[in-house]
């Protein structure tokens, strides 16, 4: 450990693993944007991002952008939902036969609907207002 992070430049251990995973995401993100870039917009945020323009010059993102608001966005999303269901799991914990009838709606639903549970009677289903009540009690910051 170090008390002071050397610059970027300076090609440490440390520094060359940063470059490659940056390179190894910037890869993947770039590639995604270049293939959406040759099929016409759908409904998805990646779309919704590329049609926007700015209010001043009316000018689309550049790739850059759109990697950095990719980017941003999955990190944050990721954060988010493991923190939700982190505190769902912990509370579904403390109440033990709430978590039992969670475990066992899928099968219930699937054994008297004859299809798949997310149709079953009676939605919205206890797993989606289990986490929405998380979601609630513990918002993620």
């Amino acid at each position: 450990m170090s008390f002071i992070d050397p610059p970027l430049f300076i090609p440490t251990p440390g520094n060359r693993q940063y470059k490659h995973a940056l390179d190894t995401i910037d890869r993947y993100i770039y590639g995604i944007i270049r293939q959406r870039q040759k099929q016409p917009l759908g409904d998805d945020l990646l779309s919704l991002l590329m049609a926007a323009r700015d209010e001043q010059t009316g000018q689309a993102m550049d790739e850059k952008q759109l990697r950095d608001e990719v980017l941003i966005t999955f990190f944050a999303g990721h954060e988010t939902t493991a923190q939700t269901l982190t505190w769902t799991w912990y509370l579904l914990s403390k109440y033990p036969a709430v978590e039992e009838k969670l475990h066992a709606e899928p099968t219930v639903c699937s054994a008297a609907a004859r299809r798949p549970w997310t149709t079953c009677p009676g939605s919205p289903t206890r797993a989606w207002c289990s986490t929405r009540r998380c979601a609630s009690i513990h918002p993620s910051r």
